[in-house]
């Protein structure tokens, strides 16, 4: 049966495309925790069988769907990379059209996804990590305090920008919305990250969050220490949790990108912005 109705403009649907951006992405945390509940807790089809009979020392499905290197973070990495295209388009439209302002603030978002991407990707702090303890030795300490200068000057370059040009975004609802949501769970997966090896809060938390949820004994039972310096709930906290948080703090990022496209695309007068308020 033919619809009478009139088909909706095509770049009034892609006001829609931020959402489905973000979307996707819990879309795929849901599958994969339920997926992981369903394997962990309950057999399913036997995965959890499957990886005891092959030797794994860490037999959990959500082991290996948010270890480091997982598609977990394979997904991440096309949001980081997604955004920092989309930036890099975006500032360049914007200072094609002389829109200085908006065009610097995608150029220096774009700057700081790709650090971020590096150091997602490539563990960039710990590389510094080596460099710096190859010099002043290996203490805990040392490494506690580097991942936490790497981290906020990283956090303080991107929250200036914010600052600096939020007038660019403030008045543009949806990227706000998603731009703040990520600026937010990025923070708060950073700071946990870099402050996870005091008095062992990582440990203790996640064993909690297993507690709570019942399924410590069951989980620890089938958890093997050998060659893992740190408990189960270590894991919990650092791949299941961190990489959760992580994830969902890229996508929004890139739907607060798309966002700002979409719109501008559809009304470039939102570009407008008074110099002299500016300064």
């Amino acid at each position: 049966m033919i619809s009478n109705r009139p088909e909706k403009p095509f770049r009034t649907r892609l006001r829609y495309l931020p959402y489905y951006v973000f979307g996707f992405a819990l879309a795929y945390l849901g599958l994969a925790w339920l997926i992981s509940y369903l394997g962990d807790v309950h057999n399913f089809l036997g995965l959890t069988d499957r990886l005891i009979n092959r030797g794994a020392e860490r037999p959990f499905m959500w082991y290996y769907l948010f270890m480091e290197g997982s598609p977990t973070e394979w997904l991440q990495w096309c949001y980081l990379g997604a955004t920092v295209l989309m930036s890099g388009i975006l500032g360049g439209q914007l200072a094609a059209k002389r829109q200085w302002l908006p065009a610097r603030f995608f150029t220096l978002l774009g700057v700081g996804t790709t650090i971020m991407l590096m150091e997602d990707a490539g563990n960039l702090r710990h590389q510094i990590k080596y460099y710096i303890r190859l010099i002043f030795g290996d203490t805990m300490r040392l490494g506690i305090a580097v991942e936490l200068v790497f981290y906020g000057l990283l956090g303080l370059f991107l929250l200036y920008i914010l600052v600096r040009y939020a007038r660019v975004i403030w008045q543009q609802r949806t990227t706000r919305r998603f731009l703040l949501f990520g600026y937010g769970a990025y923070a708060l997966a950073a700071l946990a990250s870099a402050t996870r090896h005091i008095a062992d809060w990582y440990d203790h938390f996640g064993n909690w969050l297993l507690q709570i949820a019942g399924l410590y004994e069951l989980m620890n039972a089938r958890f093997i220490p050998t060659n893992v310096p740190r408990p189960i709930g270590f894991y919990i906290m650092d791949f299941l949790v961190e990489e959760s948080i992580e994830l969902m703090a890229a996508s929004a990022l890139l739907a607060g990108v798309v966002a700002y496209f979409v719109a501008y695309q559809r009304d470039p007068k939102i570009a407008r912005v008074d110099l002299k308020t500016m300064r």
